[in-house]
């Protein structure tokens, strides 16, 4: 039922929200963002493989699904915010926006028109997207109770801060 699974999708991101809110001061914003991508992701891709019947599989796997990408959205936009040293943050976080809305209003709607072509082609292609994601944030530094950085020089510092913090807990 596409009413059920529209409304499913807009309740899940009032708890997503509010866990956000908890999870990127408890576990901090990186493990936050890569987490909700790898549930997102995994739980886009078994959409895919999931069979037709019953109907409330696909149901269940989509609203975890949506929890994860509801879960990653107001993260991101605080890690992105933290990242960027103050000079160049609004540019920063603007062409994150940027980009997530040409995601959304632009592939979007290409790939999912690739249902004509397999049905599991979509799913798949939005599940490895955030895995994709989560991988590329394993390289990004945690900004939870950090001072942000003013300048471009104190976000390279920022890096190699937590490229040592990383080598340390290695012990390397």
């Amino acid at each position: 039922n596409i009413f059920l699974n529209v409304a499913l999708s807009a309740v899940i991101q009032i708890p997503s929200t509010l866990f956000a809110c908890w999870a990127t001061k408890a576990w901090g914003r990186r493990k936050t963002l890569i987490s909700a991508n790898i549930l997102s992701g995994v739980f886009l891709i078994l959409i895919g493989v999931s069979p037709s019947e019953p109907t409330w599989i696909k149901s269940i796997l989509s609203t975890t699904a949506m929890f994860g990408l509801s879960l990653s959205f107001p993260t991101v936009y605080i890690y992105s915010g933290e990242l960027f040293p103050t000079m160049v943050r609004n540019i920063g976080v603007g062409t994150s926006s940027m980009c997530a809305r040409f995601g959304n209003s632009m592939a979007a709607p290409f790939v999912a028109s690739l249902v004509t072509v397999e049905p599991w082609i979509p799913p798949i292609i939005f599940g490895v997207a955030p895995l994709i994601g989560a991988m590329l944030c394993l390289k990004l530094p945690e900004t939870l109770d950090c001072k942000l950085p003013d300048t471009i020089e104190e976000a390279e510092m920022f890096e190699i801060r937590s490229r040592e913090e990383k080598s340390a807990l290695r012990g390397h």
